[in-house]
């Protein structure tokens, strides 16, 4: 007799990825046992049983990815990246993974925090090419929005502004202080069609076939999972004619193009250059299709991406 399952038991195997076929004592389309020897042994067999609908995309990508609210599904055969641990001895993420707000607002924001000082960052000096740049592929008014790591909000908030009320933004993060510093600021700010959403290190949280745009700005090197999170992405991107599209903007891996750390700094802080960032990205299902540059940014490079 097989064992009858939960539905939170079938939830949790289907979270792992497997297919588990469940048979009701009750149901009456499962037919009592037969006698061998009896007449009704000689009739054909029945039909096998109906194959798991989500078995071909088990096979496929070995993992399954469930529509928005379901367990986060994850590459279990993917390994944590390797990174410099004498740069980042507790972690690679381990900096943001407070909530001490208070000492966030000091570290990270203002034009002297350490993502928002537009002396010494040209993502935020030059904010606004960004956002131009990004129209030439994707965002409008109307458009729906994710920032990866949104940090301060910084980026988030010109992204508000270009989609405008008929459009929506999603502030991604996995950081509980800069969560809280998100909230606050959609709140003062009035920001009703920007939305903060709590992704983990394997999955972006994100509605599935929803987006027209994803940003991932100076964060991609962070991911410790990228094929997964890139898989992730891919799942919450518009398909179809009208694709969604991946905008991956990231630090050259050449100290002859960072003038505002001290040389040696971005060998040990980013973990690979642009070439392997793409590679991982196109192997997680997406195909380069632009790689615009960015008037005033020097230190960091742009790739655009459409899932295939």
């Amino acid at each position: 007799m097989r064992r009858l399952l939960s539905q939170s038991s079938v939830h949790a195997a289907v979270s792992l990825g497997l297919c588990v076929p469940v048979v009701s004592l009750s149901d009456p389309q499962q037919p009592p046992a037969v006698p061998a020897g009896s007449p009704a042994s000689d009739k054909p067999p029945a039909p096998a049983p109906a194959r798991c609908p989500f078995a071909h995309l088990w096979e496929w990508t070995g993992s399954l990815s469930l529509p928005f609210g379901h367990p986060s599904i994850t590459d279990i055969r993917e390994d944590p990246v390797e990174y410099n641990k004498s740069h980042y001895p507790s972690g690679l993420n381990a900096i943001f993974l407070s909530d001490d707000v208070k000492s966030y607002e000091k570290t990270f924001a203002g034009d002297e925090g350490l993502l928002e000082n537009p002396q010494d960052r040209e993502i935020v000096k030059y904010a606004n090419n960004i956002i131009s740049t990004l129209q030439e592929h994707g965002l409008r008014r109307g458009s729906s929005v994710a920032d990866i790591g949104a940090g301060t909000g910084y980026i988030t908030r010109m992204l508000v502004s270009a989609v405008g009320t008929e459009g929506e933004v999603w502030a991604q993060e996995i950081s509980p202080g800069f969560m809280s510093m998100l909230e606050k600021m959609k709140t003062n700010e009035d920001l009703e069609n920007m939305h903060i959403i709590e992704g983990n290190v394997k999955d972006c949280g994100l509605p599935a076939d929803s987006l027209d745009l994803v940003l991932v700005c100076d964060v991609y090197h962070h991911f410790e999972y990228p094929r997964t999170m890139c898989r992730s992405i891919h799942s919450a991107l518009k398909k179809g004619p009208k694709k969604g599209r991946l905008a991956v903007i990231d630090f050259h891996r050449d100290d002859s193009k960072i003038w505002s750390r001290p040389k040696g700094w971005v060998m040990e802080h980013v973990r690979g250059n642009q070439e392997d960032f793409r590679k991982e990205i196109e192997s997680a299902g997406f195909r380069l299709v632009s790689n615009p540059a960015i008037p005033g940014i020097t230190e960091n490079y742009c790739m655009i991406f459409e899932p295939v």
